[in-house]
């Protein structure tokens, strides 16, 4: 049973995490313009431990090399190329700045000790390459060298002065982003069970170890992208209310909203054409609520979608979009029924004065006067929103601001909130951070984007 466990844990579990390596290989590259420096590094890495991870499995299968062969290439790929790559990356995502010379020198250490181990290895294993070059006999000439424990030992020299030593000084490093510490804490996991199981000679453990570096990336990068459609949704959310509010102000900020949308995109077009497609469906349906005829919308529609299809930078797709929001808007303004009714303006002018306090859709009913139903239909059909989307929009925006100077339970009771624990519970949803994320975010990036603030349109 024992060796039916060390199987399954030395092969079985490598083959288990290697495909989550490679989904965050694929997953480095899609965001490389924003890690354009420490992209290369990771992908070294990531591929250098794709190829330690799946080559036990080698042995089993009738490719003509020996279990030493196959040894080998696997270490050299990992104290060769991956420790240095990992050791930048890191260095780099955690604020630390290389010369040339210095990335350099750290490859060539790696390559240094990579030499260093192959020799050792293949003189205890009885490899006998280095040994027919130099027509020697290493047991006879130097015992000591015949000893495996000198690989081991090379081993977690390497692992310990590309690896552990350098991520415990960047954990440690004055002034460091929270968002490094979760892919610092599963790199600093793997070389702590490499190291383990060297010195204990349980060739498992490594392998073991990168299930727990899997969780630690795996959740640091499921929270990135849940921030990320966070901030997506808030962004589409506040170039509808712009579209729909038109007037000359409101198309310069549309235009300022567009912009942020393409930062976004990281730079990828197609992602970019798809985010502005979901735009000009919301146009359209916009078109068609204000009665304009659905086949004529069907048919500008599909001309726009080509428009952008077509299109082959980002300035086109904006020249098409501000196009078709200066067409609802002129389509808007030439239909008088469709324009804000005085009771939906009475109600967003409460909202905006009063939405710190603790108010609710029977408050905003009364003070407008007119029957609950109908000021809800009309809100809906002339905002696009519901009344309270928007006033938690408006506390979450507010929020935004006083989180920079005051504490989360502060700003949770001045927006208009009973209880913190739901506040932060709306401003995750929002946002894609909790308002302690958020802080830390302002504080150790202060030239970061800030969230866009929501802002319905105006009475």
């Amino acid at each position: 049973m024992q060796l039916s466990w060390e199987f399954a844990l030395r092969y079985l579990v490598p083959l288990v995490s290697a495909p989550f390596f490679l989904t965050f290989l694929i997953y480095f590259t899609l965001i490389r313009k924003r890690i354009a420096r420490e992209y290369p590094y990771y992908a070294c890495f990531l591929i250098a431990l794709i190829i330690v991870l799946t080559g036990g499995i080698l042995a089993f299968l009738p490719t003509g090399l020996t279990a030493n062969d196959i040894l080998f290439v696997r270490m050299v790929a990992l104290l060769g190329f991956g420790l240095p790559a990992l050791c930048v990356a890191t260095g780099l995502q955690s604020g630390v700045t290389f010369t040339t010379a210095q990335r350099n020198l750290i490859f060539a250490f790696g390559t240094l000790l990579t030499l260093a181990y192959v020799a050792s290895a293949d003189i205890a294993l009885g490899h006998g390459l280095l040994a027919s070059l130099a027509n020697l006999d290493y047991t006879t000439v130097a015992p000591a060298l015949a000893e495996v424990r000198i690989a081991h030992a090379v081993q977690i020299l390497a692992t310990v002065s590309l690896l552990n030593g350098p991520v415990l000084y960047f954990l440690f490093r004055p002034g460091l982003h929270p968002r490094p510490v979760a892919y610092l804490g599963g790199v600093f996991a793997f070389g702590f069970f490499l190291i383990l199981g060297t010195l204990a000679e349980m060739w498992w453990l490594p392998y073991t170890g990168s299930i727990v570096s899997v969780l630690f990336w795996g959740l640091q990068i499921v929270r990135e992208v849940h921030h990320m459609r966070g901030r997506m949704a808030l962004l589409k959310d506040e170039l509808l209310v712009l579209a729909r509010r038109g007037g000359t102000e409101a198309a310069a900020e549309f235009a300022r909203r567009l912009e942020d949308l393409e930062e976004l995109s990281e730079g990828h077009l197609d992602v970019y054409k798809l985010r502005i497609r979901e735009i000009l469906a919301a146009l359209g349906e916009a078109m068609i609520e204000a009665e304009i005829d659905a086949d004529t919308v069907v048919r500008r529609h599909a001309d726009r979608t080509r428009a952008i299809d077509e299109s082959h930078d980002a300035a086109e797709i904006r020249a098409v979009v501000n196009k078709e929001v200066a067409h609802l808007a002129d389509a808007l303004a030439s239909r008088p029924a469709q324009r804000r009714s005085h009771a939906v303006s009475r109600a967003l002018a409460f909202l905006q004065a009063n939405f710190t306090e603790n108010i609710g859709i029977d408050d905003v009913v009364a003070h407008v006067g007119v029957s609950r139903s109908s000021l809800l239909a009309a809100f809906k059909r002339e905002t696009g929103k519901t009344i309270n989307a928007c006033l938690t929009d408006l506390r979450i925006a507010r929020a935004c601001e006083l989180l920079r100077t005051h504490s989360v339970t502060e700003t949770a009771f001045a927006v208009g909130f009973n209880n913190s624990g739901y506040f932060s519970t709306v401003f995750r949803r929002k946002t894609g951070q909790t308002p302690t994320e958020y802080q830390q975010a302002q504080t150790s990036e202060p030239s970061r984007p800030q969230p866009p603030r929501i802002q319905p349109a105006s009475p």
